[in-house]
Formats: structure tokens, C-alpha cells, sequence
């Protein structure tokens, strides 16, 4: 009987949680799609370490010529309508893709997931796994970033993808915190209230990130005279 009463108490959270659940999708919708121009955009690893990780890439970027000055004298050779060129076909594509993805993953494994245990089309069992493969499509997702395509671009411009990209995994890796804490939920079937004033928190600071790493692609864009 102690089971029992077990599922039935986590099925009925669940039906509320989905609600909050929902309204958190509104927020991130304005973070995702909406504010991004309208675009249609396996071990877990620390927002430190990863940082770290897109650093390295930005140092690397930055020592293709042998002295400052050289390298200065190069990037000052790229012509805008060049830069323009190479960010249209190659840069702004992989970066369309990664929102795209980030979108993606959120609506059809996260709110999908918790809507269909809300009205019992799925099970918490098979929730678990949705939520396992999300974290894993993050994770992938993540070190995406640290390649976007940034060689025709001059030295500030590369910095800029460099503060895109960590603004994004930023933001990917407090998703991939609440999707553990929601895992860890469907695991042990305990709720405790401060959870969702957590999940929530770290939804919105999620959010922030994503809205920072808009802000500079709109930035870009307006550099680079790219209609919005």
C-alpha cells in the first residue's frame, strides 16, 4: 500500500508540476525562438570545465600569426563584405542550427515529457529516459560550440563567437542541471517544495544566458549589415 499511495502522490505532483512546467516554456520561448529574430533555432560536464574548454579554443584562435603586430595587420586585411561573406555561409548556419537544437531538445523532451506523464500517455519510466536523452543531446550539444566556424572572421569578431558560445553552454548546462534534479525526482519519487523554486530559478538565470548570447548575434548582425 505504501507504494501505491507512493505513485499516486508523484503522479498527482506531477500533474501540477506540469503546469509550472509550462509556464517556464513561455519564458524560454521568449529567450529562444522569439527573441532570436524569429528563428526556428555522455557524461555530464561542469559549466567551469567547459568554459575552460571554449577559452582554449579562443587562444587558439587568436595565435595563428607569430607577433601582434603581424597578426593585427592581417585581420585588418579581411574586408567587411569578406567577413559578411564567410559569417553568412558558414558561421551564422552552425549557430542557426545549435538555437534550433537547443529549442528542440527543450519542447519535445522536457514539456513534451512532463505533458504526456501529466495526462498518462506516458509513464514515469519512460519520462526518465526522455529526460536521460535530453541531457545527453546537451551534452552533445555543448561541445558543438566549441567549433563553430570562426577562421574568416577578424579578432574581435572571433571574441564575440567566443562570448556567444559561452553564453549558450552557460545556459545548456543549468538545462542540464534541472533535468537531473527532475531525474532525480522521477528516481526516488520524493518531492520536496523547495525543488521547483530551484527548477524555476534555474530555468530563469537559463533564460538570461540565452538572452545575452542574442543580444550578441544581434550585434554582429547589425556589424555586418545582415537584415534581421
Amino acid at each position: 500500500m505504501g507504494k501505491s499511495k507512493d505513485r499516486i502522490n508523484l503522479k498527482n505532483f506531477i500533474k501540477a508540476f506540469v503546469i509550472l512546467i509550462i509556464a517556464f516554456a513561455i519564458i524560454n520561448s521568449c529567450s529562444g525562438k522569439n527573441n532570436n529574430k524569429d528563428k526556428a533555432v555522455n557524461d555530464p560536464v561542469t559549466i567551469e570545465d567547459k568554459s575552460s574548454s571554449n577559452t582554449k579554443k579562443m587562444d587558439q584562435n587568436d595565435s595563428n600569426s607569430n607577433t601582434p603586430t603581424e597578426d593585427k595587420a592581417a585581420e585588418a586585411s579581411i574586408p567587411l563584405d569578406k567577413q559578411k561573406e564567410y559569417y553568412t555561409e558558414f558561421t551564422k548556419p552552425e549557430i542557426d542550427s545549435v538555437i534550433d537544437e537547443f529549442d528542440l531538445v527543450w519542447d519535445s523532451l522536457w514539456i513534451k515529457t512532463f505533458t504526456e506523464i501529466s495526462d498518462g500517455s506516458m509513464d514515469i519510466y519512460e519520462g526518465y529516459e526522455k529526460l536521460d536523452t535530453a541531457e545527453k543531446r546537451y551534452d552533445r550539444l555543448y561541445d558543438r560550440l566549441n567549433k563553430v566556424p570562426d577562421k574568416g572572421l577578424e579578432k574581435d569578431r572571433k571574441k564575440q563567437i567566443g562570448s556567444f558560445s559561452v553564453e549558450v553552454q552557460d545556459s545548456i548546462g543549468l538545462r542540464i542541471e534541472v533535468i537531473k534534479k527532475a531525474k532525480k525526482m522521477f528516481d526516488t519519487g520524493k518531492i520536496i517544495p523547495s525543488t521547483l523554486a530551484e527548477i524555476k530559478q534555474i530555468i530563469e538565470g537559463s533564460d538570461e544566458y540565452m538572452q545575452q548570447a542574442i543580444l550578441i548575434l544581434t550585434s554582429i548582425d547589425k556589424e555586418l549589415s545582415i537584415e534581421q
